[in-house]
């Protein structure tokens, strides 16, 4: 049998597993030293499965209208730009998705790995897996790939 993140997360108590040679994190998060506008950029999303990118703060995020410590922006709803605007403090991120009007997240091969763009500490590039590709383990199939900018705010 494959080994799969999600495994590795609950057996040995960790956020991110080594499978298959690579990193593989349930969740990511940052802290916040200042005010900034996080910009995510939505580069691919299967047409699968809805596919959403979570986002909790230990505060209230802003975006448009919407205020909540907690959000998702989902594949099929939200724009391929969007930009939140956070205070000071931790930001944590993961994939999800939605199957049948149920979400997911954190099961089978789901994970995600990110890379700082061109060595910044406050721009990434991140891709995600939903569960259901245990033998890719983030390899040639991608779920949710976007971009994620830190811009400090005054």
């Amino acid at each position: 049998m494959t080994e799969v993140a999600s495994e590795r997360w609950v057996e040995d108590l960790t956020e991110t597993a080594e499978i298959g040679g690579q990193n593989v994190a349930a969740a990511l998060t940052f802290t916040l030293d200042h005010p900034a506008t996080l910009r995510v950029t939505r580069h691919h999303a299967t047409r699968h499965r809805a596919q959403g990118l979570a986002i909790h703060a230990d505060h209230t995020l802003s975006c448009g209208d919407v205020a909540n410590d907690r959000l998702v922006l989902w594949s099929d709803t939200s724009p391929e730009h969007v930009d939140i605007e956070a205070d000071a403090g931790t930001i944590t991120i993961w994939n999800v998705w939605s199957e049948e009007g149920v979400v997911h997240a954190w099961i089978g091969a789901a994970g995600i790995q990110s890379e700082r763009v061109d060595g910044d500490d406050n721009h990434w590039r991140i891709n995600a897996n939903d569960g259901h590709h245990a033998d890719d383990h983030l390899g040639p199939t991608i779920d949710l790939e976007i971009e994620l900018e830190i811009l400090r705010r005054s």
